[in-house]
């Protein structure tokens, strides 16, 4: 690929941050992806610490959101969330529990 186009595609990359995250995350297991796609904020926000730490440094904050996401351990995070916050709780396996109104047909 052309420099100008790998330029470009970086640039777009870093300008909607939506989609590396969630290029990243479809290929997670269904519970794994909603959970981080609920936690996108939240990591957004851990990204926009260490610039500001860079920052505070005196340096230029040169760290690229797409960078930043390879440097994670999406799976040690979603392992040490306690089970019902990361949506891993019992809850599928118990039966609905369906209430009789007291409806009586005509």
């Amino acid at each position: 690929m052309p420099a100008f186009f790998q330029d470009a595609f970086q640039r777009l990359l870093e300008e909607q941050p939506r989609l590396p995250f969630q290029a990243l995350t479809s290929g997670f297991q269904p519970p794994m992806r909603r959970f981080f796609e609920s936690q996108f904020d939240d990591i957004m926000n851990e990204f926009r610490g260490q610039q500001g730490k860079q920052i505070q440094r005196g340096e230029d904050p040169t760290l690229q959101f797409t960078d930043f996401l390879g440097g994670l351990d999406f799976p040690g995070r979603y392992q040490a969330t306690p089970p019902l916050m990361a949506g891993r709780g019992t809850g599928r396996f118990v039966p609905r529990t369906f209430f009789d109104l007291g409806q009586k047909p005509f």
